[in-house]
């Protein structure tokens, strides 16, 4: 396959990509929050079933702090994923200055240029 063939299979990949980094973000965030609450609830009851009200609570800041990280790491790859436009655009781009390479479009360009010159020079001379 040729680059240009990646480039329209990255395409049709992107689309999707985004949207996943989102929502596994949005996921993540969300069982941060559940497994916190959870925790903090947990050793609320525990520490004062077992040790009674005056114990020492030490605040678990792991969990927070972890899956904080990896959400903010998953939005990120959702903004910096190129859109599927984005990649068409490019592959467009490639091949149309690939063609502009090709001597059959060097000799057109020159035709035109000559012809664009004929066309000014006879519209100065009319006027």
């Amino acid at each position: 396959m040729n680059q240009l063939s990646w480039l329209l299979y990255l395409g049709n990949v992107v689309a999707n990509l985004g949207p996943l980094f989102t929502i596994v973000g949005i996921i993540i965030i969300g069982l941060a929050i559940f497994l916190w609450v959870g925790h903090r609830l947990d050793q609320t009851e525990y520490m004062d079933h077992w040790h009674g009200q005056d114990a020492e609570r030490k605040p678990s800041i792991f969990l927070p702090v972890s899956t904080t990280i990896a959400f903010i790491v998953f939005f990120f790859l959702a903004a910096l994923c190129p859109s599927q436009d984005t990649v068409y655009a490019i592959a467009a781009s490639q091949v149309g200055e690939q063609a502009l390479k090709t001597p059959t479009a060097i000799k057109a360009e020159k035709a035109i240029d000559s012809w664009l010159d004929k066309q000014i020079a006879n519209n100065h001379q009319k006027d």
